[in-house]
C-alpha cells in the first residue's frame, strides 16, 4: 500500500501510531480541535501537512508563525515516521 506524504504527515501528528509504550515518553497527538486550525495555517501559508516532513521544530516556528512549545511538539510527532512507515 502506498500512502501520499499528506496522509502520513496527518497520521503522525493525529493518530496513536508508533507512540512509546512508556506514557512519560508519549507527546500526545493532536485531536481535532487542535487540528483544524493546524490545517487552517497551512492552507494560509500555500503548504500541504506533507511539506511538513523533515522540516525541524525551528522551521516549523518560522513557516507557521508558532510559538516554540508548539513547534517542538509537531516536529516531536513528525520524527515518528520511522516507526508509522514500518
Amino acid at each position: 500500500m502506498v500512502i501520499s506524504p499528506d496522509a502520513l504527515a496527518i497520521l503522525l501528528l493525529c493518530s496513536h501510531f508508533g507512540l512509546p509504550s512508556d506514557p512519560a515518553e508519549v507527546v500526545a497527538p493532536l485531536t481535532l480541535r487542535e487540528w483544524n486550525p493546524l490545517a487552517r495555517t497551512l492552507q494560509t501559508a500555500s503548504l500541504h501537512p506533507g511539506d511538513l516532513l523533515g522540516m525541524s521544530a525551528v522551521d516549523l516556528q518560522n513557516r507557521l508563525s508558532l510559538a516554540e512549545i508548539e513547534a517542538s511538539r509537531l516536529a516531536h510527532l513528525l520524527e515518528r515516521i520511522s516507526e508509522v512507515a514500518k
